[in-house]
């Protein structure tokens, strides 16, 4: 696994242990790999994890799965209010297509 896609583990500041001033980068680049058990542990907020993009709107799905809105999102995935608010706009806007797609439709019946 290349450095810049490391899974680091922090100090209570939010900081890489050792490091002075060097913060984590929390969006991990695409691999095509899902962690499952990071999007699991990010969705129930219990702790910062570093996710790919994929992981971040699968964790907010979840989120918004189980009653959550943008505001459990912000504060379980540790990202601002709008940028929380955005993603869950595009899980809205893709699933809104997924159900008026009449080849998924077809593919249900």
């Amino acid at each position: 696994m290349s450095q810049s896609s490391e899974r680091v583990p922090l100090t209570d500041t939010g900081r890489r242990s050792g490091s002075i001033g060097q913060f984590v980068r929390w969006l991990l680049p695409e691999d095509g790999i899902v962690d499952e058990i990071a999007v699991e542990v990010a969705a129930a907020g219990t702790r910062q994890v570093a996710l790919t993009r994929t992981e971040r709107e699968l964790a907010a799905a979840r989120i918004l799965a189980a009653g959550g809105n943008a505001t459990d999102i912000a504060r379980r995935l540790f990202i601002s209010y709008a940028s929380a608010k955005a993603l869950a706009a595009r899980i809205a806007q893709e699933n809104a297509a997924e159900a008026a797609s009449p080849v998924l439709a077809a593919d249900v019946a």
